[in-house]
């Protein structure tokens, strides 16, 4: 190991300064070149896998599934909503059938006809009962009313 000797001059300041600049600016320089070539290597390695034929016939696959079931829903949702606008239960609105708008729509209005218009009124499950006492309350209410 190398003696200590004190800095004694500027000049001798400046010169370790210096090296010391110099040494710290090479081991950047050294780490920025690794991590170029690093990320070359990878973009590289991404660029190999992203246009392998066979890569590419998979993506192109799975793009075709997508774009179907997109599809198969987009046609699911416009039967629904022509149900709904025919105020066809949302149970029967996949027995719709036809390709077009138009089609279904006919399927719809012939539908509609076997099963009559819906109302809206609420079923016996989600109708209040009266007990005795406030039916009889409210008889006793009218007869005194004279209605």
């Amino acid at each position: 190991m190398a003696e200590f000797t004190p800095i004694t001059t500027q000049e001798e300041l400046d010169k370790v300064l210096a090296d010391y600049k110099a040494s710290l600016t090479t081991d950047f320089e050294k780490q920025i070149a690794q991590v170029q070539e690093q990320t070359k290597n990878e973009v590289q390695a991404s660029y190999k896998a992203w246009s392998n034929p066979e890569t590419v016939e998979k993506l192109k696959a799975e793009l075709a599934t997508v774009q179907q079931d997109n599809k198969n829903l987009k046609f699911q949702r416009q039967k629904h909503q022509i149900a709904r606008e025919f105020n066809i239960p949302y149970e029967l609105a996949e027995r719709l059938q036809g390709e077009t708008e138009d089609e279904l729509k006919a399927d719809a209005q012939s539908l509609q006809s076997f099963i009559g218009k819906s109302n809206d009124t609420p079923t016996a499950s989600t109708e209040t009962r009266e007990d005795s006492k406030t039916s009889y309350l409210k008889k006793m209410l009218q007869d005194l009313k004279g209605v």
